[in-house]
């Protein structure tokens, strides 16, 4: 920042399903150098993931303000306008250069509010901009995002696959492809069992998840003698009867039902030796950003948003979607070669992420991101 000349300020707004995106005192930190940043964070009334006293650590910085804003109505209640209503009122009152805002529309309500919104000066993060598997009310959803995103001008979406779908549904938006950061929760003392290989399934578990696929490989392989591994499951689910239905064998199975704590996240990474994402659709995935983190390999389905980010062999390994069969194959191939693969493969893939995932590329990529559009509104 030149002396005397007076910084840009971002108003910046985050819900609490997304904070683990954005709660990134690194990035701030150089964003901090030129502009200056009111968060605006929404935190749930109950249940939330984060509460105000994990940004602590954040107080000190130098030009970073952060406001907190409670939501405490359904997302059909109507109810909702007045939150909306607040929350727009909370930005209109604060002197603003560019909006960056990473929420979408969850319900009819939100409609406008986004609408009312200086598109101009707005930077729209998306996380889905097409409705997939993971939408529990996919006709209302694909309403609101057309009703939301046909009016956007600027939008950042976190890799290549969304980008490429977005650009299709609403080809006059202006795209921002910027990845993900890795997400670190901590760090663990823990070490990884010798004797059992711990294949994880980490998050809320729903439909779009397929982790019955994954029960059902492990059952199988069981079956055919193939011994010296656990399957643990970790996450909250609203019918957990219908998987606990699959698990034959519970003797190979570590559950763990119910929304996991972020201190508790470090050692669940720690114990364990590969990521299993057998997912039906994905864009991009948060989970699969705190594996890369914990040096962790991945195994997932060969759907195009996992392709954008594992390498065969390097930091992880793909199968056909859907395919039991093929889940099994490599599950067993893990299990054969992992007394003289598996620290090698650790080798390759701490290699790979450091060169991948540099946290001053992303810094930079955020930096043109938000001075590319502040030059257009001058």
């Amino acid at each position: 920042m030149v002396p005397g000349i007076e910084k840009k300020i971002i108003v910046w707004i985050t819900p609490d399903n997304f904070l683990d995106c954005d709660f990134n005192p690194t990035l701030f930190n150089s964003l901090l150098v030129t502009y200056e940043i009111k968060w605006i964070i929404i935190l749930p009334r109950s249940g939330g993931f984060f509460e105000e006293s994990d940004f602590e650590e954040l107080n000190n910085l130098k030009g970073l303000e952060i406001q907190f804003i409670y939501s405490s109505y359904r997302q059909r209640d109507p109810r909702r306008l007045f939150f909306y209503f607040s929350l727009y009122r909370k930005i209109f009152n604060s002197p603003h250069d560019l909006l960056y805002l990473s929420y979408g529309p969850a319900d009819p309500y939100a409609i406008p509010f986004f609408w009312a919104l200086n598109k101009k000066k707005t930077i729209f993060a998306v996380h889905e901009g097409h409705v997939n598997d993971n939408f529990k009310f996919p006709f209302l959803s694909k309403i609101l995002l057309k009703s939301t995103y046909r009016h956007v001008r600027i939008v950042h979406l976190f890799s290549s696959f969304a980008a490429n779908v977005f650009h299709r549904y609403y080809p006059k938006a202006e795209i921002f492809m910027i990845k993900m950061a890795l997400k670190s929760f901590g760090q663990s003392n823990l070490q990884k069992c010798s004797k059992t290989v711990i294949f994880l399934s980490f998050g809320v578990i729903n439909y779009a998840k397929n982790i019955d696929l994954l029960i059902e490989a492990a059952c199988n392989i069981y079956e055919q003698g193939h011994r010296g591994f656990k399957i643990s499951i970790n996450g909250s689910c609203d019918n957990w009867g219908f998987y606990q239905s699959k698990i034959r064998y519970p003797e190979i199975f570590i559950c763990d039902i119910r929304k996991i704590k972020k201190s508790e996240i470090p050692d669940l990474f720690a114990q364990c030796h590969y990521l299993v994402q057998p997912y039906r659709s994905t864009s991009q995935s948060g989970v699969l950003k705190i594996a890369l983190n914990y040096n962790v390999p991945i195994i997932a389905s060969d759907l195009q948003g996992f392709k954008d980010e594992i390498e065969e062999g390097v930091n992880g390994f793909l199968f056909k979607t859907g395919d039991v069969k093929d889940l099994e194959n490599i599950l067993i191939k893990r299990l054969s070669e992992h007394d003289k693969e598996y620290d090698a493969l650790l080798v390759r893939m701490s290699n790979h992420t450091l060169l991948r995932h540099s946290l001053d590329k992303l810094n930079s990529q955020y930096l043109k991101m938000f001075k590319d559009v502040n030059d257009k509104n001058i």
